[in-house]
């Protein structure tokens, strides 16, 4: 693929190669071939031809470059063969790397002197100028182009590709709506429209994905060079679903709302088939469901839900639910969606993948870096990774709580209504069959790795880890949660520990300082009963109650990081007890400060209150300093703190109104029929 704007660039480099080392292979400058003999004719023609190319076309390739147009009409005046003739070792002409530069004079004139067919030369990867114009995303230059022959935006360039689609795959969304005007649609093939479809939708470009499957539903049923459907390239989509950043603001709304359009239109012409067209769909060369449950892609999924109730009931090649993902992955918006679905999620819960591991033991397994990252500090993340286990706990069975892990392998919980064992038998296949999955998902994993990041990898090996540690075998959900959360228990309360001490440390100068000053009043005191000679101005008052307060907040401050050293760092402690105690610490000892310096400044104020007020003014406004500095360094730590302390519990809280069963005439009457 033509990289966008860095063409320019990348041609100067291609011609430096060239002129530094070696003579372009082009169709008229074959490639030499030396003899001992230096009388050859072959070698004098080939030393003949080198020259004129140093002396006609690499000047021609840096005019067109530069877009220097005088440079190269005096070459084309002398021989006009350069018009058409290769200048690169990749045999582009002039107008290929004119059209890159994105030089519209220069293209212009040059197409002056060029006949109709002259713009369908190709180079070595088969690509016409044109091409270089739609990966450039330059529309003057394309419009040029076109006017002069209309067949350019039909003609395919390097892999098959058309115009079009190079330009939607590097987002040049004005290339994109005038190649969207010009192309003749009629002579685009399935593969070609697929291709289109599945590139819209990568390059965020839903507007536009949209009106393709719109015109053609049947799209939905194609797959592109990668053996993806479009609902495949859309549950891929990390940046679509709320929790990320889509939905701050309206554009992204609109984004998100566009991409459900299209996941609408698509599934519900997939639905159309016989279910095991429909698993064959969606299932290959990776199950998106599960694609999407593994990124957290919740609307995807909640639209799926919606139209087709049956997809909560399929489960992966390890026996694992949408919600087993979920939870696995730490998606907590596509967890809860276990509350909306009824009574059905009892039967859910009583899932075991083919580890023997139930919902519980899933949430005690720690959660991928990247997804633990999310909270700040290990005291935090284990107390995420607790809230994880309770919430869960709620959900599953009772019993569930004390079953071990690997004792019955595959053996799952006896539906009454027979339809959870349906569902099992239908969607697991033969261990051949897992097998070629299993393969297939790989060669799909190594494509999607263009797009992922390195935590995605890191995601990957821990699953990979956690899957094969024998040692993990045969525990209760409680006993694996004590287990791999031991590590991370104690860097929480080694993280705890050292910042209670440094903030005690802090906390017991401030105590000193203020009690001091408590009784070392400014103005001094009566020497008949020792009243405060200022007793009664202002100032003093204020210097009264800041000092006061400082000491009260900074004695309050120590309490709680003594309190936080002699904690016996329990698993459920970390859940209130601790970070309530580390944020009344942390912030008892931000007010302290700020009262100390405010008692500190009114000192001045007091002591310079007659003639010198201009002292005391610059000391109040350094005085501010100290105190905005360590508000900005600690006010995020106590925000996240209270954030995960208090708001977090309602991460696990199901909507008040259930969104997939009840608010559904179909899906309501499908849980019926599969709870009864």
């Amino acid at each position: 693929m033509i990289a966008g704007d860095s063409v320019a660039s990348d041609l100067k480099a291609r011609w430096a190669h060239q002129t530094n080392n070696e003579a372009p292979h082009t169709r008229d400058s074959p490639e030499v071939v030396v003899t001992l003999d230096p009388d050859s004719p072959k070698l004098n023609e080939a030393r003949i031809r080198r020259k004129k190319f140093v002396k006609y076309g690499v000047r021609l390739y840096q005019a067109a470059l530069d877009g220097d147009w005088e440079k190269a009409s005096r070459i084309f005046e002398k021989d006009r063969s350069w018009i058409t003739a290769p200048i690169t070792k990749h045999e582009d002409t002039v107008l290929h790397i004119a059209a890159a530069s994105k030089h519209p004079h220069f293209v212009t004139k040059l197409l002056g002197l060029m006949i109709e067919e002259d713009l369908e030369i190709t180079n070595t990867n088969r690509n016409t100028a044109f091409c270089f114009a739609a990966s450039s995303g330059n529309v003057d230059i394309a419009k040029v182009m076109v006017k002069k022959n209309q067949k350019l935006p039909n003609i395919k360039g390097n892999a098959n590709m058309t115009p079009l689609l190079m330009a939607i795959l590097l987002r040049h969304r004005p290339m994109v709506d005038y190649l969207m005007d010009v192309t003749n649609h009629q002579q685009l093939k399935d593969h070609d429209r697929i291709a289109l479809l599945t590139s819209a939708v990568e390059a965020g470009l839903f507007e536009l994905a949209l009106k393709f499957i719109k015109e053609r539903p049947d799209l939905a049923l194609l797959r592109n060079s990668k053996k993806k459907t479009v609902l495949h390239t859309l549950a891929t989509q990390r940046h679509l679903h709320h929790g990320t950043n889509m939905g701050n603001d309206r554009k992204d709304e609109k984004q998100l709302a566009l991409a459900l359009q299209v996941t609408e239109i698509a599934w519900k012409r997939v639905i159309e088939e016989d279910e095991d067209d429909i698993s064959d769909l969606i299932g290959y060369p990776s199950r998106l469901l599960f694609v999407a449950a593994k990124i957290g892609n919740v609307d995807f999924l909640r639209t799926l839900i919606i139209i087709y109730p049956d997809v909560i009931w399929k489960v992966d090649e390890k026996r694992r639910s949408i919600f087993h993902i979920a939870i696995k992955y730490r998606h907590e918006e596509i967890f809860k969606l276990i509350h909306e679905i009824g009574t059905i999620k009892d039967f859910v819960a009583t899932y075991m993948d083919d580890q023997g591991n139930n919902m519980l033991h899933l949430a005690a397994k720690i959660a991928p870096p990247h997804r633990l990252n999310c909270v700040s500090g290990a005291a935090l993340q284990m107390q995420r990774e607790l809230l994880w286990f309770k919430a869960v706990k709620e959900v599953v069975q009772p019993q569930y709580v004390w079953e071990k892990n690997n004792m019955k392998k595959h053996k799952i919980v006896e539906d009454r209504s027979g339809s959870f064992k349906s569902a099992q038998n239908d969607d697991v296949r033969s261990e051949s069959e897992i097998d070629e999955v299993r393969s297939e998902s790989l060669k799909s994993a190594q494509n999607d790795e263009d797009r992922s990041d390195e935590s995605q990898s890191d995601e990957d090996n821990s699953e990979s880890e956690n899957d094969e540690d024998k040692s993990d075998s045969r525990k209760t959900p409680q006993a694996l949660f004590s287990k791999q959360h031991d590590k991370l228990r104690l860097q929480g309360e080694e993280w705890m520990k050292k910042t209670a001490e440094s903030c005690t440390l802090v906390a017991t100068l401030i105590t000193t300082v203020v009690f001091t000053a408590a009784f070392t009043l400014p103005g001094g005191t009566d020497d008949k009963d020792g009243t405060p000679i200022l007793l009664k101005k202002l100032l003093f008052k204020v210097f009264a109650i800041s000092n006061a307060v400082s000491l009260f907040a900074s004695t309050t401050s120590i309490l709680m990081f003594l309190s936080i050293l002699t904690s016996r760092y329990a698993e459920h402690d970390f859940i209130k007890v601790l970070p309530f105690k580390l944020m009344v610490g942390l912030t008892s000892l931000l007010v302290s400060i700020a009262t100390m310096m405010v008692a500190f400044t009114v000192t001045f104020f007091i002591t310079f209150q007659r003639d010198s007020i201009w002292i005391p003014a610059p000391i109040a406004l350094l005085a501010v300093i100290p105190v905005l500095l360590f508000g900005f360094q600690q006010s995020p730590l106590i925000s996240d703190i209270y954030c995960s302390t208090y708001r977090s519990w309602t991460l696990f809280q199901p909507s008040d109104k259930r969104k997939l069963c009840w608010n559904n005439k179909r899906l309501k009457q499908k849980c019926i029929t599969n709870t009864m």
